[in-house]
């Protein structure tokens, strides 16, 4: 007989495998959570990059003023001038700082040039500003590594629900080791008997999260009655060897045979087309 399994140490004991046809790794599937607008703020703080895009900003948008104000002998326009040199400087520099009413700082060929700089230069940094600010909002929605410990520790709070005697239950099990006690694995890593009672148990908010290899998880999800209110929230760079475990009365020249007819599918992109084809399409 054949079968198609993960290759783990403890099989590796009990039967004989061809040689891999693929790996996968492990996905956490949760109910979808919305980022709030706090949490969305503290990762634009903590960002460097937006951090040195706003103070270039202010510091060559002053920098350019001075430039401007020594060489055009302050700042004459009518728009600009304020009560005071102080007020008429400050409100040049903003002016410079924001793009806006720049034709007022100045007509002579010095002055403009000058002024086409600062433009250049701020759309350089706005454009990097603007690229971080993204960066840092949809990385908020990306799936975090949970091989790390307090991603894992967030998550097995909330109870994880794992198929029993798989790949995701011996992982979980031995990095919950350095994490938990024995007592409180037992409290908060959920196993069950299939995947049907694992996504039952997720919906019914008995579980925060389900643990499987990243193709089932994608599956189970489009078995989930509103797909769209779940996500995949992490992910691990841990990957298993995929392959069919053969009988053990199996001859080796058939295995030989079996394991050169797997490498020339999966060298011919054979092995890769035949598993985009068998995995659910994803809605539009």
């Amino acid at each position: 007989m054949v079968s198609c399994l993960n290759i783990t140490p403890f099989r590796l004991q009990e039967a004989t495998f061809t040689t891999p046809y693929s790996d996968d790794g492990l996905s956490l599937l949760t109910r979808r959570k919305q980022s709030s607008f706090a949490t969305v703020i503290n990762n634009l703080r903590a960002s460097a990059i937006i951090r040195d895009s706003i103070g270039l900003l202010i510091g060559l948008g002053l920098g350019f003023a001075l430039i401007l104000w020594i060489t055009s002998r302050e700042f004459q326009h009518r728009d600009i001038v304020g009560d005071n040199k102080r007020d008429t400087f400050y409100k040049g520099w903003m002016m410079l700082a924001m793009g806006t009413g720049i034709y007022k700082m100045g007509s002579a060929p010095l002055s403009m040039s000058i002024i086409a700089l600062n433009n250049f230069v701020r759309l350089v940094i706005t454009s990097i500003f603007v690229a971080g600010t993204t960066s840092v909002v949809l990385k908020a929605s990306e799936p975090v590594d949970i091989s790390n410990a307090a991603a894992l520790r967030s998550a097995l709070e909330e109870k994880i629900g794992v198929d029993a005697n798989t790949v995701a239950q011996a992982w979980l099990d031995r990095s919950a080791d350095a994490l938990l006690s024995v007592e409180d694995q037992l409290k908060m890593i959920v196993p069950f008997d299939n995947s049907a009672a694992m996504l039952a148990s997720l919906e019914q908010g008995k579980v925060g999260s389900i643990l499987a290899d990243h193709a089932s998880i994608t599956s189970m999800k489009r078995k989930l009655t509103n797909p769209d209110d779940y996500e995949i929230v992490g992910t691990t760079f841990y990957r298993t060897p995929q392959a069919f475990a053969v009988g053990a009365d199996l001859n080796e020249n058939t295995l030989n045979v079996i394991n050169v007819a797997l490498g020339e599918l999966k060298f011919e992109g054979e092995v890769d087309r035949i598993i985009e084809r068998w995995q659910p399409a994803q809605p539009n």
